[in-house]
């Protein structure tokens, strides 16, 4: 998906380094290493294995990474809304995290998340 309406308006998607930024200040691990407390960003690491359940707030914390390349963002209601009517359209919130899933397969960033992911569930079924 390389675009979505929002209101009377297309918006560019980005799954990019501005999109893998904008989730790692989402979703963050904190550890404590001799005395200090140290914070990482995991996002795409992180809404890849949310979108795999069809959560509805990384499918919308995911798509609001996505427009962070624009300087007039959409308000998050309006993000929101439109990611409403598509998810009615595509048939539900697992259609539409597909489809998340897919696009960023297909962006070819993310390609070692999806690798480890892939055995991982490989060594599960066994």
């Amino acid at each position: 998906m390389k675009s979505i309406k929002i209101g009377n308006r297309d918006y560019e998607l980005n799954f990019g380094i501005r999109f893998s930024r904008a989730l790692s200040r989402v979703y963050t691990m904190e550890r404590n290493i001799e005395g200090n407390t140290m914070k990482f960003g995991l996002g795409v690491r992180m809404v890849v294995g949310y979108l795999e359940t069809a959560d509805p707030d990384a499918i919308f914390n995911s798509y609001k990474a996505a427009l962070a390349k624009h300087k007039k963002m959409p308000t998050d209601e309006q993000i929101e809304d439109a990611l409403d009517e598509l998810a009615t359209e595509l048939g539900g919130f697992d259609a539409l995290a597909e489809v998340l899933l897919d696009t960023l397969r297909e962006a070819g960033f993310y390609e070692k998340i999806f690798t480890e992911m892939d055995e991982t569930s490989e060594e599960t079924a066994k």
